[in-house]
């Protein structure tokens, strides 16, 4: 072939088909087929947090040549990383001669993020997948929910039946598993309602060295007034259809074993009780798995965030759904239950959860621990849903 026709052919070093794919252990693979007219060098050079990369390979003669890199951060220095870690490089192809070709290869791979569902929802399935689906979409990272990804823990359990130190070692092995095979040192942590303390819980357990960042998502860190109410329906055999309720959860939560998982929701905090000869069997639980955990206080070196609503503490902030899933024996009717929730509740909150439990403000070993985040009024089961919450996760996870 002439050198006017090759001239006419190419007009220098070109890149085709570029590809940047991460993997399992926060590898980054990059190939492309690069084309060229003379010999020359393939290289990708640019930085991962700062470390310089430079990576090449000759191309001792003209033509179509397939190439790939495999870029380990360890290879670097990066061991174990527990902040999200940033490729900014370029894939350079420069001929002997001096003509050159260029593309940017850039991709964020965020720490590891373990998603924890609340009371029930293992009878919804996709609940998980739609809050971290969530989570993604409002964050501009290149983070994706999608597929199996080395980067993404949906954690499911079993709420009803085991306890809560039991739910904790499980959640804790799967944690110590999922942080090994992903490369980095650290993983996030987010929980709806009962996976906060699911994720306390195994923190106490070994796991809380693998814990960068947790953000409880209305969790009842000091429990809830209306676990009160389960226990109650429970007691009275409550059972039937409720209305606005699926009944495959108020299934689970009428079974007999609910009990037991709901008085480890029965409130550690004072409150004033406005019927005392009715009340007192209900008084605080200084002595149940809760207590024990709040006693504890937090594992150090973690950042913990919590998210919660604050409408005023009235009828008109509770959830509907839930008042009705646990009415019990019917004695009250919905307006004056509610009205003794809120009486017991003490305080603000989303109409399941106080305010003050979320945001753990009876607990002294607690003061300054944690960054409170107070969206306003709402409601329970609108957290996982709602787009300001979504959007103050991915801002507090640095997606």
């Amino acid at each position: 072939m002439s050198s006017l026709l090759l001239a006419l052919l190419f007009a220098g070093p070109s890149i085709e088909g570029l590809t940047i794919a991460d993997g399992r252990r926060a590898v980054l693979s990059v190939t492309a087929t690069v084309v060229t007219e003379a010999a020359g060098e393939v290289r990708l050079e640019g930085d991962v947090n700062g470390r310089p990369v430079l990576l090449a390979r000759r191309l001792p003669k003209a033509g179509a040549k397939p190439v790939k890199f495999r870029l380990d951060p360890r290879s670097l220095g990066i061991l174990a990383p527990d902040v999200p870690l940033r490729f900014a490089l370029d894939l350079v192809v420069e001929e002997t001669g001096g003509a050159r070709a260029e593309e940017a290869v850039e991709r964020t791979l965020p720490v590891p993020l373990a998603v924890l569902h609340g009371l029930g929802q293992e009878v919804s399935p996709g609940a998980l997948e739609d809050f971290a689906a969530g989570i993604d979409l409002a964050s501009p990272s290149d983070w994706s929910a999608e597929g199996v990804r080395p980067d993404l823990l949906l954690h499911h359990y079993r709420t009803v039946g085991p306890s809560l130190p039991a739910l904790g070692k499980a959640f804790a092995k799967a944690l110590k598993r999922f942080v090994k095979k992903s490369g980095f040192g650290r993983a996030d942590v987010v929980a709806y309602s009962m996976g906060g303390l699911v994720t306390r819980s195994a923190m106490t357990q070994g796991a809380g060295g693998l814990v960068r960042r947790v953000v409880f998502t209305g969790t009842p860190n000091e429990g809830t007034p209306v676990a009160y109410l389960g226990v109650a329906a429970s007691d009275f055999g409550m059972a039937g259809p409720v209305p606005g309720v699926d009944p495959a959860l108020a299934d689970l939560l009428l079974d007999p074993a609910a009990r037991t998982t709901l008085v480890t929701f029965f409130p550690t905090y004072p409150w004033h009780d406005p019927f005392p000869v009715l009340l007192e069997p209900l008084l605080p639980d200084p002595e149940g798995p809760l207590a024990a955990l709040n006693a504890l206080g937090p594992v150090a070196g973690v950042d913990y965030h919590a998210i919660s609503y604050s409408g005023p503490g009235t009828v008109e902030y509770v959830d509907s759904a839930d008042i009705l899933l646990l009415l019990g024996s019917g004695l009250l009717s919905p307006e004056q239950l509610a009205g003794v929730l809120m009486a017991m509740a003490d305080g603000a909150g989303d109409g399941v959860v106080p305010l003050r439990s979320v945001f753990l403000r009876d607990e002294p070993a607690w003061s300054g621990a944690l960054t409170e985040h107070d969206l306003g009024p709402g409601t329970h089961t609108a957290l996982p849903e709602d787009p300001a919450v979504l959007a103050t996760i991915a801002g507090i996870l640095d997606l």
